[in-house]
């Protein structure tokens, strides 16, 4: 299996090109419909070129952009800028990624799915059948989309999305299934920032301002060194079973009249939860674990602050009862510290954000810094 390097500019003069760097390809189609034929027998690294949106091409898209046969071009939301409908393999995934002049300079590719102002296409990026893994999304802004930027659920495991944004979408952010890996990418501006299932790794990723949860998951989610905040409904990062919460971010703004009721909500009797060197605050709850499983969650040097239902700020509810914790969750026996984080915009040494890090606890090398309070909200 070869692996076949292919060019997309938009600005390409006519659709005759052969996919080479001199001779790129147009449209995007061109691309997924070459992968489709090859069936296979290799694998593809595409780079779109920044500077140009894909999905725009006057007033309705042009068909050679969606691989969508029941859209006509005639208006109305259907279809999507990008189908994926050719699986990789692990050892030899796809790869679509923007660039600028070179190939692995970061430039950001755009992919836009608003073609006259007033209809949308569906998705951005769609992945409508099964079993079609193994794919690395790289440096792309996804926007305007009627539903879901990235729609997977049900249909596409190991998937990797790397410096994506997607921005202003109807649906949610990333609607994706199992073994998803997210790695500086922005949700924003949706209804769900991120929806994966089950074993997803999230690593300084931002999910903000959407209109009811961040991040939701299913179970086994990894989600480390990420910033969850201006996002309204019942949790900020939602947890139906058992995961993982390392040196995040987590701002309810209550008090800038968002309604983000819990930090860090688990809702399963059946899993446990894990939250460590975290800040959560202005939220009216800080964690709240379901009430069966409460001696199962470890909370562990986490920041608490301006969680209004909570006994007392620095404390974790468990049962979304009286709002008392459990026998030993105090700042003695966990390292928990409350007050202001003493946000700036950047990290301000010595805040109470530090102090609450396992650093301050134990000397041993094992230890890392306070990654929460390295990576505060956007200002």
């Amino acid at each position: 299996m070869a692996l076949l390097t292919k060019y997309v500019d938009h600005a390409a003069a006519d659709t005759t090109g052969d996919g080479s760097i001199g001779d790129p390809w147009k449209y995007i189609y061109q691309a997924m419909a070459a992968i489709k034929t090859d069936a296979g027998t290799n694998n593809f690294r595409v780079y779109l070129k920044s500077g140009e949106s894909y999905g725009i091409d006057g007033t309705s898209p042009n068909p050679l952009e969606s691989d969508d046969a029941g859209h006509d071009g005639a208006g109305g939301d259907a279809g999507a800028v990008l189908y994926i409908d050719q699986v990789g393999t692990y050892a030899a995934p796809n790869a679509l990624e923007g660039y600028t002049t070179t190939p692995g300079d970061g430039g950001i590719a755009t992919i836009d799915c608003a073609y006259d102002g007033a209809n949308k296409l569906t998705n951005g990026i769609n992945i409508p059948g099964a079993t079609l893994d193994f794919w690395i999304f790289k440096n792309l802004y996804i926007i305007n989309a009627s539903n879901d930027g990235v729609e997977g659920l049900g249909t596409a495991d190991n998937l990797t999305f790397k410096n994506v944004r997607v921005k202003s979408c109807g649906g949610m952010g990333f609607n994706v299934d199992n073994f998803i890996n997210f790695e500086n990418c922005i949700a924003e501006s949706c209804t769900v920032g991120f929806d994966a299932d089950n074993n997803a790794v999230f690593v300084a990723c931002i999910a903000r301002n959407n209109s009811s949860s961040g991040i939701i998951t299913v179970s086994y989610p990894t989600i480390y060194n990420s910033l969850v905040y201006d996002n309204g409904d019942t949790g900020v990062i939602e947890v139906d079973g058992q995961g993982n919460v390392f040196g995040c971010t987590i701002d309810g703004n209550e008090d800038g009249g968002k309604t983000s009721s819990i930090g860090i909500f688990q809702d399963s009797a059946v899993y446990t939860l894990n939250v460590v060197n975290s800040i959560i605050y202005d939220c009216a709850t800080g964690i709240l674990a379901d009430a069966d499983n409460a001696g199962q969650v470890i909370s562990r040097n986490n920041l608490f602050y301006g969680n209004t239902a909570d006994a007392s700020a620095f404390q974790t509810e468990y049962d979304g009862g009286d709002g008392a914790p459990s026998t030993g969750d105090g700042v003695g026996d966990l390292g928990h510290v409350t007050g202001d984080p003493e946000f700036t915009g950047v990290y301000v040494p010595g805040a109470n954000a530090q102090g609450a890090g396992l650093d301050a606890h134990f000397t041993n090398a094992f230890w890392v810094d306070f990654d929460a309070a390295q990576n505060p909200p956007l200002q």
